[in-house]
């Protein structure tokens, strides 16, 4: 699942007072349809991408579904052991024992149960607080021809302080939203799952030095047949590579 991507800038207009500043906030879901706590937190996730419950707050979801419970029954069709090494650098950030699902991460600070709304949300505002000065990060889509080969155009720049000893990395992926899937077998057998922000594709597109004032490149992604286009998003954002901090994203429709 590591296809080359790139982004543009176009962040939709938010439907509050025009001088209400909306930061960017990064919510991460390792999720599995194998699992049977998890579909209370992909519901979770969905009313918080759609409702966009906070005026100053633009949350921007990933939908990670790791591959530890394929073996139990069921194989979830989204899976990538890619999703389950990248929570395992959060376990080992967080010093937790192990991994498991659902895990909700917001903004790379902090982790909780993810069928926790309350408590997400919770840390969702209070991360709009700490990062109240992110990073200017900006997808511009330049074509998709043809051949499904989409070419974008990324710009970072005007990062905030970096953790000592640390370097800022930039990722780029493709989510796609409206999924539904009729689980045959596992702990939902029975239950059709619907999951928005799913990735299709992360990959990270440079680690940049710790004084570099900006970045900015073009990069290709190839959009598979099976993906909908019509719910497919590009999603850029800038990581601190040891501390897991976001410092900036921002998302826009392919469509």
């Amino acid at each position: 699942m590591s296809f080359r991507l790139s982004f543009c800038v176009a962040i939709a207009l938010p439907l509050f007072a025009a001088d209400v500043v909306r930061v960017p906030v990064l919510v991460e879901l390792f999720t599995s349809q194998g699992c049977s706590s998890c579909p209370a937190a992909d519901e979770v996730l969905s009313r918080l991408a759609s409702q966009q419950p906070f005026q100053n707050a633009e949350i921007i979801v990933l939908s990670e579904h790791v591959d530890y419970w394929n073996q139990l029954g069921w194989r979830d069709p989204y899976s990538d052991h890619q999703y389950t090494l990248r929570q395992q650098e959060y376990s080992t950030l967080f010093k937790q024992r192990g991994v498991y699902t659902p895990q909700m991460v917001i903004n790379g600070r902090v982790e909780l149960i993810g069928s926790d709304e309350r408590l997400a949300r919770r840390e969702i505002q209070r991360a709009t607080a700490v990062e109240s000065n992110p990073a200017n990060v900006h997808i511009e889509i330049k074509e998709i021809n043809k051949k499904n080969v989409a070419i974008f155009a990324l710009t970072v720049d005007h990062l905030p302080q970096l953790n000592e000893n640390d370097v800022p990395q930039v990722w780029l992926a493709i989510t796609e939203s409206g999924i539904a899937t009729p689980v045959q077998a596992g702990e939902n057998s029975g239950r059709t799952l619907k999951h928005v922000g799913v990735v299709r594709t992360l990959v990270q597109a440079t680690e940049m030095k710790r004084d570099a004032s900006g970045y900015s490149a073009l990069a290709k992604v190839t959009l598979q047949p099976s993906w909908n286009r019509k719910q497919l998003r590009a999603v850029l954002f800038v990581q601190e590579k040891n501390a897991k901090r976001v410092l900036g994203a921002t998302s826009v429709p392919l469509e």
